[in-house]
């Protein structure tokens, strides 16, 4: 959630306890002249009292895939042969939202799209449909600048990493043995 400041008033944060599970923010502004206020009631819901994560950096945009090294590796330890053979054909598009405290990734291709949905430090269920078909936890956090994902299920050492480097989006995917490393360049 993103805040403009207004050029003519000093902003007063206020912050309150609600419930274990949610936190009530008021914002109120003002100048000394009285000509203009501003109030903004906000509620957080939190997950195991833990607050809304902010990206340390912002992965969001839209990315085209500049390079894809050993995408093969990393598609036969998830053991899809039909799928690996038509995914090494295919340049992605990357496309990273955040709406509240939910992030929202989607992965686009001419053949197939992937879409899921998180919400940082929150264990949740993924069905990777269009990937390799398979159901996991998985745990998604910061870990520094790197959005880290952790996928617990039949596949050993799986998961995945997000971050900007040289102004390009990195993603290390890795199953079993096998790392895939893709870099994509922001869309304008």
């Amino acid at each position: 959630m993103t805040f403009e400041e207004c050029t003519t008033c000093k902003l007063e944060y206020v912050e309150h306890e609600g419930p274990p599970t949610q936190l009530t923010t008021q914002i109120s502004a003002g100048n000394p002249s009285g000509c203009h206020t501003h109030t903004l009631h906000l509620v957080f819901y939190w997950n195991n009292l833990q607050k809304v994560n902010k990206m340390p950096v912002s992965l969001c945009g839209s990315w085209d895939m500049v390079s894809n090294v050993n995408f093969e590796g990393y598609m036969t330890a998830l053991g899809n042969l039909y799928t690996r053979n038509i995914a090494l054909k295919l340049k992605h598009r990357k496309v990273i939202e955040q709406v509240g405290d939910r992030y929202v990734v989607k992965t686009l291709s001419t053949i197939r799209n992937y879409t899921f949905s998180f919400r940082v430090n929150e264990e949740f269920q993924e069905f990777t449909k269009g990937l390799d078909d398979r159901h996991c936890k998985s745990l998604v956090a910061w870990e520094g600048n790197k959005l880290v994902c952790i996928q617990k299920g039949e596949k050993k050492n799986r998961g995945w990493a997000h971050w900007i480097e040289d102004d390009k989006l990195h993603l290390d995917l890795h199953c079993e043995d096998q790392v895939c490393k893709q870099v994509f360049k922001r869309v304008v």
